[in-house]
Order: structure tokens, then sequence, then C-alpha cells
């Protein structure tokens, strides 16, 4: 029996390195692994001498990695996984909700999320704020898999 919050894996060094996802649950027939990052995100982007859009906002290739092996190890026996980033909002994303979706052909049945959540606040007076927010992101993007064709 392998234990759900933190698991092995190994670098070239072969060092043991556990990983363990912030917040980890299940909902309906879906499992989600929840990644906090404390880094604000510009989803600007430099190239050369032109600004474009960042498809993911910002977020690292290493970050959208670590919340892919997150949910394949959640997913398991469940039908579907989500691992979702969430990151602070900011002056350059000042969206209290957002998800963007990442699908990997590999695994239809994993998709990784980028949430944004509003962490300007008194968090010990505003819990029920905060729960109804995250409880927005875990609805949409529930909503989004499974409307996913």
């Amino acid at each position: 029996h392998r234990d759900l919050h933190s698991f092995p894996t190994r670098r070239s060094s072969d060092l043991l390195v556990k990983l363990t996802p912030d917040i980890m649950f299940t909902h309906g027939y879906a499992r989600f692994a929840v990644d906090t990052k404390w880094k604000l995100l510009d989803p600007k982007r430099m190239y050369g001498d032109k600004e474009y859009d960042d498809a993911a906002y910002g977020a690292s290739t290493a970050d959208l990695r670590q919340a892919y092996v997150y949910a394949r190890h959640v997913k398991q026996n469940a039908e579907k996984a989500h691992g979702i980033l969430l990151y602070p909002t900011s002056d350059k994303i000042n969206k209290t909700l957002y998800s963007f979706n990442v699908c990997f052909k590999e695994d239809a049945n994993i998709k990784i999320h980028i949430a944004f959540i509003n962490m300007n606040r008194n968090l010990q007076e505003d819990q029920k704020a905060l729960v109804g927010d995250m409880t927005k992101i875990i609805n949409f993007s529930n909503d989004m898999h499974h409307n996913a064709v």
C-alpha cells in the first residue's frame, strides 16, 4: 500500500526525494492535487523586442510538470485527476478566479489547471470567502474536465 501523501522519486544522483502536494482530496469521481505557489506571475513575455501574452500566464514549465506528476500520482484508480497550480493574484493578474486548462495527449483523464486567488485579505476573518473561492475553482476545474472532448 503506497502512501498517498508523499511519494518517492529518483534523481540522477540517486538521492531519494519525496514530493508532496500541498493539498489533496477527492471530489466525485476525480482526485485533486493542489500545489500552492507564492510567486507572482507575469502574463506578458518578451520575445526579442515584442511583448506577447503567455498562454500559461507565466507559469514555468517546471511548475506545470510538477502539477502533472502530482495529478498522475493521485489518479491511481480514479476516473480523472486534476493538478491545480494555485497562484496569488497581483497587479498584473487581477482575476480573483481563473482557471487555465492544460491537456496531455498521453492521458486525457489528467488535466492541469492554473488558478489565481486573491490573498490580499485577512484570512482569519475572511475564511468563508476563501473557501468559496476555492470551491469555485474546484467546480470550474471539474466542469472543464467533464465537458472536455
